[in-house]
């Protein structure tokens, strides 16, 4: 006759569940940090094309509200980068 498997089994309950679930993305591995990190590094860049567009829309009303144009410096993912080191 088979065992039957049971949550409360000390063998199976780090093996199932939230406990194993916990463990698994606390320690994860190579591949899919490299993957995280190259996500994130997407968003952030949409992100920074959204900001340099509003910084060109900012330097438009002003020059047109003032009649003097300036000129803003915009912004590159490996400006965030080195401020965030």
């Amino acid at each position: 006759m088979s065992k039957k498997k049971s949550y409360m089994d000390k063998e199976n309950i780090l093996t199932e569940g939230a406990i194993g679930s916990f463990l698994r993305g606390l320690f994860k591995g190579k591949k899919r940090l490299d993957r995280d990190v190259s996500k994130y590094k997407h968003e952030l860049e949409k992100s920074i094309e959204k900001t340099n567009a509003a910084t060109n829309k900012f330097e438009k009303a002003f020059e047109k509200q003032f009649g003097k144009k300036v000129k803003f410096q915009r912004q590159t993912i490996d400006d965030f980068i080195r401020k965030a080191k």
